[in-house]
């Protein structure tokens, strides 16, 4: 327990930190990587004409996060 209290302030800094990277760069993620509008499958394609794996930002965070990890 004390050494939990010792530590709060440096883990709510990771914290903050952490969160911090995970949305800037899920948010570039899923800029860069969201591919082109499809009017007519109402979704985005890839180069390949696939659905793109980055359909959201929270799409993009759980990647971003399984990267982090």
């Amino acid at each position: 327990v004390m050494s939990m209290r010792k530590s709060t302030d440096a883990l709510l800094a990771l914290l903050v930190f952490l969160s911090f990277i995970m949305v800037t760069f899920s948010t570039l993620m899923y800029f860069a990587e969201r591919g082109v509008w499809d009017p007519v499958a109402r979704l985005f394609r890839d180069a390949d004409g696939e659905p793109s794996q980055f359909s959201s930002i929270p799409a993009a965070f759980w990647f971003v996060a399984e990267v982090i990890t």
